[in-house]
């Protein structure tokens, strides 16, 4: 194993692997969004469901494609070894559960959109004073 992997992975390389994740579920929304005045909103639903299961899972070994980018993995952070399922959906799950809220009509559409805006504003304050996220602090794993 690489001496690199052994190192947590350093805050700029999370925001770009974060970036390129974000943008992938940007870019599903807006597909969502151009389609939804022909389908009567079906395609929104669809990709917000779709976001928010790429969010849900993306730090399984080879989904996450922000990961690959920076070339890091997910690891429980007491062992370093590869984490159980559920920590791998808990470091995610509050973020995914407001997108898949986001999907629905309104007020509750606004109130996911509100809840997924302060849950990233959160994950960035932590990730500069701490380097870890929240899903990292509920789940016990670290990047690395």
């Amino acid at each position: 194993m690489s001496e690199e992997l052994e190192k947590v992975l350093s805050v700029p390389s999370r925001f770009k692997g974060g970036a390129v994740d974000t943008a992938l579920v940007v870019g599903l929304e807006a597909v969502g969004l151009l389609f939804a005045p022909v389908t009567l909103t079906l395609s929104s639903v669809l990709t917000s469901a779709l976001a928010a299961a790429y969010i849900a899972f993306k730090d399984m070994p080879g989904i996450g494609i922000g990961q690959k980018v920076v070339g890091g993995r997910v690891v429980d952070a007491k062992t370093g070894q590869a984490p159980e399922f559920i920590q791998v959906v808990g470091r995610n799950l509050p973020f995914s559960a407001a997108m898949l809220l986001a999907a629905l009509p309104d007020p509750l559409g606004m109130g996911g959109l509100l809840i997924a805006s302060l849950l990233l504003l959160g994950d960035v304050i932590l990730m500069l004073l701490t380097g870890r996220r929240v899903g990292d602090l509920l789940a016990r794993t670290e990047l690395r």
